[in-house]
């Protein structure tokens, strides 16, 4: 015979008799233990910056170990753990939700909590392609606009570093900024610059070369050139990427950035052995 039973207790027979008789001979006990059944509750929602991780944490009742099922929205994973609370390491963005619990003894339907992850992007901070000047030249280094601090390797904090070739000499320098956005992301980029001696005007030009109008609405002229010892001109963007080049064929050569959006441009002038730069501001 069986008897189902909901109630914890230790349960031992007192009496038996059958159809005929009262007997004594009863033995044994049953002695039935009702678990709580588990719990578990996630929390840990965090807004982090790409590249960087967050903490889950999820706190049980029960006896250990758990074992638990959980979804980050697109996929669920799986663990085991004698920790409580445990700590997970996430580096995904995502709803993070338990799906399943049990312990040691139960299966438990109580789970609760969410943590959502957020993870932004890094800031863009691009100073250019590596590239060469004069000690004649001056040459502007740009972070780009719009980040909450600037932090160069010289520690100021502009938006802007001038490398000035004069003061630096023949040589390679690195030069270096790192940048926060509105959300504390940091990012930092480098730039080599390579600084040559200065080359004699004569190499060059027939006078002192200049340029102008500068700034330009984009018609400006380069002024003195020696167009049989000059190679070409390049005018280069602040990325270091050529967008024009051009053999001078004039003293006085004209040269047409109506096509380019406005910013600071670069005018490389290029003779057998030697390089010349000027910077020219494009406007609208």
């Amino acid at each position: 015979y069986t008897l189902t039973v909901s109630d914890a207790g230790t349960y031992a027979l007192t009496a038996i008799s059958d159809a005929h008789c009262t007997g004594t001979d009863i033995s044994g006990t049953a002695t039935v233990v009702i678990n709580d059944l588990p719990t578990a509750t996630l929390s840990g929602s965090a807004t982090i910056c790409e590249g960087e991780t967050s903490d889950l944490t999820f706190n049980f009742t029960g006896s250990s170990p758990w074992d638990v099922t959980y979804t980050d929205g697109i996929n669920s994973y799986n663990f085991t753990t004698s920790d409580n609370p445990y700590t997970l390491t996430v580096s995904d963005a995502g709803t993070y939700a338990l799906t399943a619990i049990s312990d040691a003894n139960c299966t438990g339907t109580d789970i609760s909590g969410t943590a959502t992850v957020v993870i932004n992007d890094l800031p863009e901070v691009f100073l250019g392609n590596d590239t060469t000047i004069t000690t004649n030249d001056t040459l502007i280094l740009d972070a780009g606009e719009g980040f909450s601090s600037y932090l160069w390797n010289d520690n100021t904090t502009e938006q802007t570093l001038t490398v000035n070739g004069t003061d630096l000499g023949p040589g390679n320098y690195d030069f270096s900024v790192a940048v926060e956005d509105v959300n504390t992301c940091e990012n930092s980029d480098t730039i080599n610059v390579s600084v040559e001696s200065g080359s004699s005007v004569n190499e060059f030009g027939t006078e002192n070369i200049s340029v102008y109008p500068n700034p330009t609405k984009g018609i400006f002229f380069i002024k003195g050139l020696n167009t049989e010892n000059i190679n070409k001109i390049s005018i280069c963007n602040a990325n270091g990427k050529i967008i024009q080049e051009l053999k001078p064929n004039s003293e006085n050569q004209e040269i047409n950035l109506q096509h380019a959006a406005s910013g600071i441009y670069f005018i490389r002038i290029t003779n057998r052995n030697k390089k010349l730069y000027f910077k020219i501001l494009k406007q609208d």
